[in-house]
């Protein structure tokens, strides 16, 4: 049985720069599938196995002239970034409602903080 490009690699063998990028195509696209999912620890996992990939392979990338795989694996970690980026913002978003209709259901209730002592509206 043939070891995957991140296998070789993480090992210590050799690997093309093309394949190289293939496998970290295939790896930030199944992390934008992770993150479309909700699924964050397994998109951070990926990523760190990316992160390790590329750390260890750095000298693949420049003995092989590999320009299409390189932007297909470019183009990859950028729809995963736009994604990740979206998402947080979404999130801040809700984060921002959720505390501004806190402090709306606080004022309905009829109870406000002053200092150490909470005053009652008649």
């Amino acid at each position: 049985m043939s070891q995957s490009p991140a296998d070789a690699a993480a090992s210590g063998g050799a690997v093309k720069a093309s394949e190289l990028l293939a496998a970290l195509e295939r790896a930030y696209d199944d992390a934008l599938t992770a993150a479309m999912s909700g699924d964050l620890e397994s998109c951070a996992n990926l990523l760190a196995a990316c992160d390790t990939l590329l750390a260890r392979s750095q000298e693949a990338l420049h003995d092989e002239p590999s320009e299409d795989a390189r932007q297909g694996a470019l183009a990859a970690h950028a729809r995963l970034s736009s994604v990740l980026t979206a998402q947080r913002d979404e999130t801040a978003q809700d984060l921002a409602r959720v505390q501004l209709g806190k402090k709306a259901l606080h004022g309905y209730a009829g109870a406000r903080q002053l200092g150490s002592h909470v005053e009652r509206k008649a």
